[in-house]
């Protein structure tokens, strides 16, 4: 190790050792790396995208691992998400203690002699988000749509469905995922309700949906 690079893991390890971060700091923190202990790092960019990385030895050699994007909602204000039951490896949208819960587990792998990275995308497997599974939908079928059907396909969803579902992956979508999602606007927006629970089928195919009538009510 240079004097260079020793100086810089000196540095690094001052900086886990300051102290954890807090709910409001992961809020206001400036563009740079921002130690919370324990080799987690929240990333924060010029562009205020913030997310989390894992920084583990193993094997004589220094890993950093991608945990996922920073949840600055309704978690940290004590709310329950329909996230909330999704194995803590498949979560890509972390509050502060999501991350670390996320983060000690990785370690556990680490400290056990397993690939960290290698369990956390055996866990993971190829399973896309809701985004990405209504993006290759969108793409799969708007050549037999007219232009105007297309579009309301994606901006209905972006609307009404992407901020509940977009983060997550496909596989542990269920019935009462879409239910809460819709909740809000059945009554208000029956129509619009109804093409939205459409379009999510027809997304992800998720039929049957437990949890949901079979003309797309919630019950």
């Amino acid at each position: 190790m240079t004097i260079a690079e020793s100086h810089v893991f000196v540095w690094e390890r001052v900086v886990e050792l300051m102290g954890s971060l807090s709910t409001i700091k992961v809020r206001s923190a400036g563009p740079g790396r921002h130690g919370d202990g324990d080799g987690l790092y929240l990333f924060v960019k010029p562009t205020g995208a913030r997310s989390w990385v894992l920084r583990v030895q193993q094997g004589g050699k220094r890993q950093d691992i991608g945990l996922g994007s920073v949840d600055l909602d309704s978690r940290e204000r004590g709310e329950l998400r329909a996230s909330d039951n999704i194995p803590i490896l498949l979560k890509r949208h972390l509050t502060l203690a999501e991350a670390r819960h996320k983060a000690r587990e990785l370690r556990q792998f680490a400290k056990a002699g397993k690939s960290p990275i290698a369990e956390r995308d055996r866990e993971r497997g190829d399973v896309p988000t809701f985004d990405e599974a209504t993006a290759a939908a969108h793409e799969a079928y708007k050549s037999g749509w007219v232009d105007k059907n297309a579009a309301a396909f994606l901006t209905s969803l972006g609307t009404y469905a992407s901020p509940a579902l977009g983060n997550l992956p496909v596989d542990v979508i269920e019935g009462s995922h879409i239910r809460d999602m819709l909740a809000p606007i059945w009554m208000s927006k029956p129509e619009v309700a109804r093409k939205v629970r459409m379009r999510v089928t027809q997304g992800v195919e998720l039929q049957p949906l437990q949890g949901v009538e079979g003309d797309g009510r919630p019950r």
